[in-house]
């Protein structure tokens, strides 16, 4: 099963499992603790794509309004990116206004199996409608994510619906 293949992962026993995620994958104040099923959704992104949500590159929580999220940090979508074997290197490319104000980030993904790149551009404008917080702090380093996670996600889908961490601070 995936909590099988997760806690051999992790290295610890299934029966220690869920206890373990419990601890690293918190809610929020006043929210009940994840459940068993919403814990065995995240550990199955776990397996199949083997994530270490130790290291923050997978994580499970849910939203204010109470809506399961399940995040790949930049870590596993770079982890993700590096196992596909026809990946061949991305390139960012980013644009300011005369201000010196970002409008937007542009990554290509390079294939070896592909004659042009995948792309996706991320308009600063267009993000800021569902970005939290973290926009304010460090603005090009959230949308640079932004647009990693959309081309990482159009060049090699993964399942689910899966939030980066750009989105998990709504």
């Amino acid at each position: 099963t995936s909590g099988e293949r997760a806690a051999k992962r992790l290295g610890i026993p299934p029966g220690k499992l869920l206890e373990m995620m419990r601890q690293i994958w918190k809610v929020s104040k006043g929210q009940d603790p994840l459940t068993d099923h919403e814990l065995f959704i995240g550990l199955s992104m776990v397996a199949k794509y083997d994530l270490d949500p130790t290291c923050k590159e997978i994580y499970v929580t849910r939203g204010n309004d109470g809506e399961l999220m399940v995040v790949v940090g930049i870590d596993g979508w770079v982890k993700i990116l590096d196992r596909t074997k026809h990946y061949d290197g991305f390139e960012q490319d980013l644009h300011f206004d005369d201000a010196g104000n970002i409008e937007w980030i542009e990554t290509r993904i390079y294939s070896t199996k592909r004659s042009k790149p995948t792309v996706y551009r991320a308009y600063w404008k267009e993000y800021q409608a569902v970005a939290g917080f973290m926009k304010g702090k460090i603005p090009i380093h959230m949308l640079r994510l932004f647009s990693l996670h959309h081309a990482t996600r159009l060049f090699t889908p993964i399942g689910g619906h899966v939030r980066d961490e750009s989105e998990s601070f709504m």
